[in-house]
C-alpha cells in the first residue's frame, strides 16, 4: 500500500471522491495510486513531461495493480487528449509561475470542478493569476510538516476578484490559525530579507516594509 507523506496526503484530502482526477507532474504516481486504492477515483491520468518519471510511473502502477484505472502519459502540462474530462486536476511540487503557465496554456482547468495546487515557490504570483483569470480560491491553507508547505483549492468561475498585496501573500482569511500565523511568520522572514537586500543596492524598500507592518499587525 502507498503511504504518503504529509504533504501528499493534503493534497489527497482534496479530491473530490468519484471525480476522474489527472495527476500533472506525477513523478511517481504516488497520489493516482494512492487516489485509485483507496476508492476516491476510480480512474485517473498521471502525465510527467520527462521519460524518466513516467517509466518510473508506469512501473509503480503495474506493482500496485492498478494499470486498467490509470492511463499515463508523456505529456507537456494538459496539453494531451488523455485530459479531456478530468474534472479534478492535480498540480503539487511545482513553481508557481510554472503551474500558472500549465493552466493558462488551455481551457481544461477551466471545465474542471476543482483544481488542487501545491506550489513550492512564487505562490503569490500564483494567486495572482488565479484572481487575474477568473479563478476563485476556495481553499488556501499552510502545510505545516518537514517545512512550511501552501496549498490551494481552486474552480473557475468566471470573474475577476479583487485582492490586496496582503492577500497575494497569506490569502484571504477571516481568522488567523496557527498554521497561517505560522505562514505570516515566515512572509515576513522573507520580506525582510528583501528589504534589507534592496536597500544594499540603493532602492527604495517603502513598500516592501509597509507589507511587512500589515502582515505583522496580524500577529
Amino acid at each position: 500500500m502507498i503511504r504518503l507523506d504529509k504533504r501528499l496526503s493534503a493534497c489527497v484530502s482534496l479530491v473530490e471522491k468519484g471525480s476522474f482526477a489527472a495527476d500533472v507532474g506525477t513523478d511517481h504516481a504516488y497520489i493516482p495510486i494512492w487516489l485509485v486504492k483507496n476508492n476516491v477515483c476510480s480512474r485517473c491520468v498521471a502525465s510527467d513531461v520527462n521519460a524518466g518519471p513516467v517509466e518510473s510511473a508506469k512501473k509503480n502502477i503495474a506493482l500496485n495493480g492498478v494499470s486498467e484505472n490509470v492511463t499515463v502519459v508523456c505529456a507537456n502540462g494538459l496539453e494531451d487528449g488523455a485530459f479531456d474530462g478530468c474534472d479534478n486536476i492535480i498540480i503539487a511540487g511545482m513553481g508557481g509561475e510554472l503551474i500558472a503557465e500549465i493552466l493558462d496554456k488551455t481551457d481544461r482547468p477551466k471545465s474542471a470542478s476543482r483544481l488542487i495546487l501545491q506550489p513550492m515557490t512564487k505562490q503569490d504570483t500564483l494567486r495572482r493569476y488565479l484572481w487575474d483569470n477568473g479563478y476563485e480560491i476556495i481553499y488556501d491553507e499552510p502545510i505545516e510538516a518537514d517545512r512550511l508547505y501552501q496549498l490551494f483549492a481552486a474552480r473557475y468561475i468566471g470573474e475577476k476578484t479583487e485582492y490586496t498585496e496582503l492577500d497575494t501573500q497569506i490569502g484571504k482569511h477571516e481568522n488567523i490559525s496557527r498554521g497561517v500565523a505560522s505562514l505570516v511568520r515566515a512572509r515576513i522572514s522573507a520580506l525582510e530579507k528583501s528589504a534589507r537586500g534592496t536597500e544594499i543596492s540603493g532602492g527604495d524598500p517603502s513598500k516592501v516594509r509597509k507589507l511587512i507592518k500589515e502582515l505583522e499587525n496580524l500577529l
